[in-house]
């Protein structure tokens, strides 16, 4: 088996660390969505990201408030309806796609990476346990 490349290594452990790095500094800020009710939270959680794949997706600074939503469901260990945003993915998908094919040097792989980010972030509250 090939030796990963420690560049490699480091973009795993920071990906695999991320949903606690989400808790982290979204209790941190006071856990503010604590009362908000799981349907009302996946209603924002819809509207946060068609905004963000819409106006900047290629910002990943762009998603404090996906990142707060979906820390506050990772403690209470409930699911995100990414089956409602799926098609807007796709495209979003596709228009990075696009651009890598396009402009080689940017960022080779970010649109892997960020489905692998949500692809992740829905495996991990799938195996939460509901508080």
């Amino acid at each position: 088996m090939a030796e990963q490349d420690p560049r490699d290594a480091i973009f795993d452990a920071w990906f695999h660390n991320r949903p606690l790095d989400q808790i982290e500094a979204y209790t941190q800020r006071g856990r503010f969505l604590r009362d908000i009710e799981m349907a009302e939270l996946r209603r924002r959680w819809i509207a946060a990201f068609q905004r963000w794949a819409k106006v900047n997706h290629f910002a990943y600074s762009e998603r404090q408030e996906l990142n707060d939503i979906e820390g506050e469901a990772l403690i209470r260990g409930e699911e995100l309806p990414f089956d409602e945003v799926q098609e807007l993915a796709a495209i979003l998908h596709a228009e990075v796609k696009e651009r890598m094919r396009d402009h080689p040097e940017w960022l080779e792989g970010a649109a892997e990476k960020l489905l692998a980010e949500l692809n992740s972030f829905r495996e991990k509250t799938k195996n939460h346990r509901k508080n």
